[in-house]
């Protein structure tokens, strides 16, 4: 009878002796991030002030909200999915580490006692526990689809040779699985006992990695765990409602802030529910579906540094003036201009000072 390899091109020694890289957690930026042009100079001595576009059109792009993606602050502190409980408790499941759920410790995943003296293979005569521990320590360190495909290079299948006749409802056996374990590069044939408790898994995942192999061989299927949304979860189409409407109000940057200051300034008769409260009206007079109050603050206050207060040091009289038509242009450039000087003359004193004192 000739074993038909459930696997092709796949080699499981290969498998066994690839490191594993574990990805780094990188937290992506909001698209919706609030970036301002800085009124006063960095913290450079090579600071060189900004151009002024004076024109109306920019006036009035500066007073919209800039949705530009650089880093910014937000109001609240973002969750990070990684560093919660539940989260690490899987991630060491599923690497086969210790951990405790339930209040229960689960130990971490090492190959199972077993006694092979009536097997005929002798499989503890061929497999030292040492190695078994290897076995199984490099099968942890895969990834889901890379641990079946672990199993369909160490697991061949063939038709079998002969189906008794069943008297209940049972399916006829529709396939013979053999198993093997790689040592000095020879396949060495064990027991399905011997396979699964040097792995620590039971025949599942060996089943779903022979329901999704494809016509190659290899394990298609991806992995689907945790991939289903929430029933409850709000629509891209409403939050992105909210954010248009949130948006559509005219903000005023700070004026003598210092340069990493990104936050942005409404109207301080605004407040987060009288914003609510006329979206809602919008809403209902466009028969569009609305949020609740939390999501809409929730948005809010995590893809915008918005505030309804105005800084202590902001409101130059100048400004105001000229904004009200009571000053001319020239005047107002010349304002800027030493605006300018003065903010880079004060950046260099505050490093040179900064540096004297370290010294």
């Amino acid at each position: 009878m000739e074993i038909i390899p459930s696997t092709s091109g796949i080699n499981c020694g290969h498998l066994l002796n690839t490191t594993i890289q574990s990805e780094v957690y990188e937290p992506s930026l909001s698209s919706s991030s609030i970036s301002n042009e800085p009124f006063e100079g960095g913290s450079s001595d090579e600071y060189q002030p900004s151009k002024e576009d004076d024109s109306d059109s920019e006036q009035e792009q500066n007073n919209k909200i800039n949705t530009s993606p650089p880093k910014k602050k937000s109001r609240w502190r973002k969750s990070n999915p990684i560093t919660w409980e539940k989260n690490i408790i899987k991630k060491k499941r599923s690497l086969g580490e210790p951990y405790e759920s339930g209040g229960k410790k689960r130990p971490a995943k090492m190959p199972k006692e077993i006694d092979c003296t009536s097997c005929k293979y002798k499989c503890n005569q061929k497999f030292d526990l040492e190695y078994r521990k290897l076995l199984s320590a490099n099968y942890w360190k895969f990834d889901y689809c890379r641990q079946k495909d672990f199993i369909l290079s160490c697991v061949k299948g063939t038709a079998p040779k002969c189906r008794k006749p069943r008297t209940n409802s049972r399916e006829p056996k529709g396939m013979s699985r053999y198993y093997f374990f790689k040592k000095d590069e020879e396949e060495i044939r064990v027991c399905k006992s011997f396979f699964l408790k040097t792995l620590c898994i039971s025949h599942g995942p060996v089943d779903r990695a022979f329901k999704g192999r494809n016509e190659h061989g290899s394990f298609k299927s991806p992995d689907r765990r945790g991939r289903k949304e929430p029933a409850n979860k709000t629509p891209g189409v409403d939050i992105q409602e909210v954010k248009n409407h949130i948006e559509s109000f005219p903000v005023m940057e700070s004026h003598y802030c210092r340069e990493t200051n990104q936050r942005q300034y409404l109207d301080p008769t605004l407040s987060i529910t009288k914003m609510y409260n006329l979206y809602v009206q919008e809403c209902e007079n466009n028969n569009k579906n609305k949020v609740s109050e939390a999501i809409y603050r929730k948005i809010f206050c995590t893809d915008y540094n918005l505030a309804f207060f105005k800084p202590k040091k902001d409101q130059c009289s100048t400004c105001e003036k000229y904004k009200n038509k009571l000053i001319s242009e020239v005047e107002y450039k010349e304002h800027l201009r030493r605006r300018d000087e003065e903010g880079s003359m004060k950046t260099i004193t505050s490093y040179k000072f900064i540096k004297k004192s370290y010294k």
